[in-house]
């Protein structure tokens, strides 16, 4: 017989401002849930699954959310086992983390959602402006839900590293024109972490090294680049939004080195 968990009663004061979230959703790095006290909340694997599955795609019906989470079980199965993972979700506060009506399931509202966040800042930078107040490099650094390999983890993961990919070569490119290069070249070698194989990253460390006149770090960035070419077996190109930006010194030391 199925027990339901009791209550996560957190007995530490907790601070009422209506700033802070009752609940935090960290995706980035791994699954934690985190109370506003700083406790964190455990839930069993399968529970992790649901909730990181509706913080990212949403309210999603029933039968739709039980076949993308169990896609190798039958219907009822999987309908079972989504009753299931919704009986022992915990209820931190007495409060419950999912809500529900007849047909369609969504993450309460009280949960704040790191990769949500995210999204909404890289939509809030207007393409003319810089970037939003209290935008962060490090809060772009890394994806989310590493080591989760369901189909629907693996394609957030693909999108979420795409928008943050995007994100710190626009604050690469800012920082360079504002004549901030350590920031900018933060940002850059932080997308190229991300995409090793990622032209434009590289150049965004290029044009950050070149307009702070280190055209010798610049061609070393491209060395680098080409290294990782060589290492997936693919040939030395660059593109003409590379090549444009390369004083024609930079060029010859680039020869140089691709020999």
């Amino acid at each position: 017989m199925l027990t339901r968990p009791a209550p996560i009663r957190i007995r530490r004061e907790v601070d009422e401002n209506a700033s802070i979230p009752r609940l935090y959703l960290r995706l980035t790095n791994g699954f934690r849930l985190v109370h506003r006290t700083g406790d964190v909340v455990q839930l069993p694997p399968l529970c992790e699954r649901l909730v990181a599955f509706l913080a990212m795609r949403g309210p999603s019906p029933r039968q739709y959310l039980a076949f993308r989470l169990w896609p190798d079980r039958s219907e009822d199965h999987s309908l079972s086992c989504l009753r299931t993972a919704l009986w022992r979700l915990p209820r931190p506060d007495d409060d419950p983390l999912v809500q529900s009506d007849a047909t369609t399931l969504r993450l309460a509202d009280h949960v704040e959602v790191d990769a949500r966040l995210r999204y909404a800042e890289a939509d809030a930078w207007a393409d003319a402006a810089g970037p939003p107040a209290g935008l962060a490099v490090n809060a772009f650094a890394a994806d989310i839900l590493p080591d989760w390999y369901d189909d629907w983890a693996i394609m957030e993961r693909e999108r979420f590293r795409q928008m943050r990919l995007h994100v710190l070569e626009r604050l690469s490119g800012w920082a360079t024109r504002c004549g901030r290069f350590a920031e900018a070249i933060t940002a850059g070698l932080q997308a190229v972490e991300g995409g090793p194989l990622r032209e434009s990253a590289h150049r965004c460390l290029v044009r950050a090294h070149l307009a702070e006149g280190n055209v010798d770090e610049a061609v070393r960035q491209l060395a680098a680049y080409f290294a990782e070419l060589d290492a997936a077996g693919l040939p030395h190109r660059l593109s003409p939004a590379t090549t444009e930006l390369l004083p024609d010194e930079a060029l010859r030391l680039l020869t140089r080195c691709a020999r």
